[in-house]
């Protein structure tokens, strides 16, 4: 049952082990209620299985959630940015290709890349961009 949580947690985006035990200590200690908790956790958006293309620009932004992008396609001609702010993660998952049509990641089963805390990933005619 552990290793299934610690599996669902990693699929989210979120820390796991030691990093897990202090966020749910601090998460219980400013947020008292079952009602807040579930409204934290209903704050993930999944895209799973898609095909995204736009002839321009895409641009996703995590303000105060999670934004999981696993098994899809996402494409933009000219560029595409992933970021986080402070307050929200993004995870671009297992069997994803992202970026443009000259600069982009593509990751295989198993792999994935996490931001937050204003992480950003720029993908334009030039590269690729990391920052935070």
């Amino acid at each position: 049952m552990i290793e299934d949580l610690q599996n669902y947690l990693i699929n989210l985006g979120l820390p796991t082990g030691k990093a897990l035990v202090s966020e749910l200590t601090q998460y219980l200690q400013t947020r008292r209620s079952l009602n807040d908790f579930n409204q934290e956790f209903s704050n993930i958006l999944s895209i799973h299985n898609a095909s995204i293309f736009s002839e321009k620009i895409i641009e996703f932004l995590s303000t105060n959630g999670y934004l999981v992008i696993t098994n899809s396609y996402v494409e933009a001609t000219k560029k595409l940015s992933i970021s986080a702010q402070k307050t929200g993660t993004f995870k671009i998952g297992e069997n994803t290709r992202i970026g443009t049509n000259s600069s982009y990641m593509q990751g295989g089963s198993g792999t994935s890349i996490i931001g937050r805390g204003n992480a950003k990933i720029d993908f334009h005619d030039g590269g690729i961009t990391f920052s935070v």
